[in-house]
């Protein structure tokens, strides 16, 4: 295993280009700022919100309160480039 810090972009596997970065509050996020998270209902066949879920992923991450702290935090849009 070698670092891949300092690997050639020709043997990467994924390349990215950053579309968009602005910062906002925690809960400003939509129903689909929390789908493009990774925030789908499969369980209960979408009964959940995907904001919700986010909501609960959240705290699970970073104690019960903290998604009433609303902090200010990094969006970060990208799109995977193909060779």
């Amino acid at each position: 295993w070698r670092t891949p810090l300092f690997m050639s972009r020709h043997f990467s596997r994924a390349t990215i280009k950053i579309t968009d970065l602005r910062i906002e509050y925690l809960t400003d996020c939509s129903e689909d700022d929390a789908k493009a998270e990774g925030m789908v209902d499969i369980l209960s066949n979408n009964q959940v919100s995907s904001k919700r879920l986010y909501k609960n992923a959240w705290e699970s991450l970073h104690g019960v309160g903290s998604w009433e702290n609303n902090p200010l935090v990094w969006v970060v849009s990208f799109e995977i480039q193909k060779d």
